[in-house]
């Protein structure tokens, strides 16, 4: 399998307007859900837009019930947040937010990358491969590379076969993929150093050696994560 379009961090299928994504089944409410999850992290809907269950329920073309369903669990999941007598908004990311996410991410990633490596197919690799040289050529670094970089992240994660820490590690991504929600476009340096780190994790995961592949995703999240605060002004 060849890739011959960006990676999907969330490795599913996005909803069009009147449109439900039918991969994993469910009750409407649970596919409204995910179609609104997956509009918000695609950032289809804009920050500081109300969310009425009115407009909601025309957009995908059912009824308020199920709408007032997923709403209510993207409350619980922190997505959203309610406005009184107005309806949701996007819950904005804070810099804690940031912080508490890559402390797991630094917890669970380095070890799927250890096990990655040991684990991996050729098949994968050429994945991972290809997902780097994708990220060297976007159009617009600025607002694909994170897109692009959890991609691979999530690549890497399914390399395992660990099907309950891909699913701990898919959360992760998810919040990972809000911090645009903080501020509007993070952009991306001129010298783009994420991607020759990315190119030393896949390099020690295609050659199986487990205590490199780990050490290079500790030092990657590290300092993606220095960059991100440097980039929103914290200290």
């Amino acid at each position: 399998m060849r890739l011959s379009s960006r990676v999907c961090y969330l490795g599913g299928v996005h909803a069009d307007e009147n449109q439900l994504p039918t991969v994993g089944g469910g009750s409407l409410g649970e596919r409204v859900y995910r179609a609104l999850k997956e509009d918000i992290l695609a950032r289809r809907i804009a920050g500081d837009e109300p969310l009425v269950e009115q407009t909601l329920a025309e957009r995908y073309g059912v009824s308020k019930t199920p709408v007032r369903e997923a709403l209510r669990l993207l409350v619980h999941d922190g997505m959203l947040r309610v406005l009184p007598r107005k309806g949701y908004v996007v819950r904005p990311m804070e810099i804690q937010d940031i912080v508490e996410v890559f402390e797991l991410r630094r917890i669970l990633e380095p070890a799927l990358c250890a096990e990655a490596a040991r684990r991996r197919t050729r098949e994968q690799v050429a994945l991972m491969e290809e997902s780097i040289e994708l990220e060297r050529h976007l159009t617009d670094p600025s607002l694909e590379e994170r897109e692009q970089s959890l991609g691979l992240h999530r690549l890497i994660a399914e390399a395992t076969g660990n099907k309950r820490a891909i699913a701990m590690h898919r959360s992760l991504m998810e919040d990972t993929a809000r911090l645009p929600w903080l501020v509007p476009v993070l952009r991306a340096g001129p010298d783009r150093p994420e991607i020759e780190e990315h190119v030393r994790i896949v390099a020690a995961i295609a050659a199986g050696d487990h205590e490199a592949a780990s050490r290079e995703m500790l030092a990657h999240l590290e300092a993606t994560l220095a960059r991100d605060l440097g980039g929103l002004g914290a200290r």
